[in-house]
């Protein structure tokens, strides 16, 4: 499933992604994809030039509970990109689950992560957590 923002275009991860794609705190790894649901796919993240700049990725780790953790090249930061690609997701999963909700776990003291969950709707639900309700 391929999508795209303004300036972002947002892809499947592919086999030759996997080289220099890092792991996530907490996610399952790309490599075994049977991990993730194919409505909301493990995705990289394209500037306009075709750029690899970042990865997102959602998986269930709950009955109606989605988990999302995201990650930007440091040559891409300060930009709007995380902005950008979050809430493009934040928005895809409310349209593809409705009545779900998406959650992101933060380590205390990020508030980059913190500015860009704010921005794309999420709201705190706990310590450390902030939750983005499904459903338009």
């Amino acid at each position: 499933m391929f999508f795209t923002t303004a300036r972002l275009t947002l892809r499947p991860v592919l086999p030759e992604d996997t080289s220099w794609l890092p792991a996530l705190r907490d996610a399952p790894s790309v490599h075994d994809l049977s991990q993730f649901d194919s409505r909301l796919p493990p995705s990289v993240v394209l500037d306009s030039m075709g750029e690899c700049i970042g990865l997102v990725l959602i998986w269930p780790s709950a009955p109606s509970l989605w988990r999302i953790e995201f990650l930007l090249l440091d040559s891409a930061r300060g930009q709007g990109y995380a902005q950008e690609m979050v809430r493009a997701w934040g928005h895809r999963f409310q349209q593809l689950c409705p009545g779900d909700n998406l959650e992101a776990q933060l380590q205390e003291g990020d508030e980059a992560a913190l500015k860009v969950l704010r921005f794309a709707g999420f709201e705190s639900c706990g310590a450390g957590r902030y939750c983005l309700e499904g459903g338009l």
